[in-house]
This record gives C-alpha cells, structure tokens and sequence, in this order.
C-alpha cells in the first residue's frame, strides 16, 4: 500500500520555502554531486540561502548546502547595500527553486555564476 503522506511530506522538505524574512530553505538530492561532496549516505544535502549583517557591519548573501555530519559547502558574498544583498539572495532562491537533484559541482557552479556567485568547500 502507497503511503501518500510520506510523498507529501518529501514534496514538502524537497519544495523552496520562505522560513523568515529573506530566508529560504529546501532540501536536494546529491545526485551526481556526491562524487565530491560525501552526503554520508543521506542522499539529501539541506539548503539555506539568506541575508544577514557580519559582525563588520557588511551585508552578506549567504548560501549554505549542508549534511548529517556537518559538512558543507556554499558562499559567502559581501554586498555593497542591503537591498544589493536581497537581490542576490533572492536570485539565488530561484536558482536553487529549480535543483531537485545536484549536478557535478562544476555545473552547480555554472548555475550560479550568471549572478556572481561561486560555491566552494567550507
């Protein structure tokens, strides 16, 4: 028997959201980016894009692909103004809107550079 709950509950965790203000989370199958990034056998990496101020006082785009075990990868992009860091935010939740399931790394990094942004390890 089809346990449709757990589908909705996948669609759910899988599907962008807004979880503050200009904080967007959603959950991605690692795909072919487990060949450089260990999921640590999750199949799923948790994404997070969002604005913040540093502690220098700097607006900051900050996207973070994390696992389990806290490994991560992600960016961290200094804006000249808040509004410049809620626009690159908001860019990047729409790239990341459309990722169900990571490409290799190097095609995650060629979504992204259109906008500015480059991934690395952390």
């Amino acid at each position: 028997m089809t346990r449709y709950d757990l589908f909705d509950k996948l669609e759910e965790l899988c599907s962008l959201k807004e979880t503050g203000e200009h904080v967007y989370n959603k959950m991605v199958q690692s795909g072919d980016l487990i060949e450089t990034h260990w999921d640590y056998g999750r199949g799923y990496y948790d994404v997070c894009v969002y604005y913040f101020k540093d502690y220098k006082e700097k607006h900051q785009c900050r996207i973070w692909f994390g696992t389990i075990d806290d490994g991560d990868f992600g960016s961290w992009n200094e804006c000249e103004s808040k509004e410049k860091a809620i626009e690159l935010v908001e860019k990047a939740a729409n790239i990341i809107k459309d990722i169900t399931v990571c490409p290799p790394f190097k095609e995650l990094n060629e979504l992204f550079r259109p906008i500015g942004i480059y991934l690395c390890n952390e």
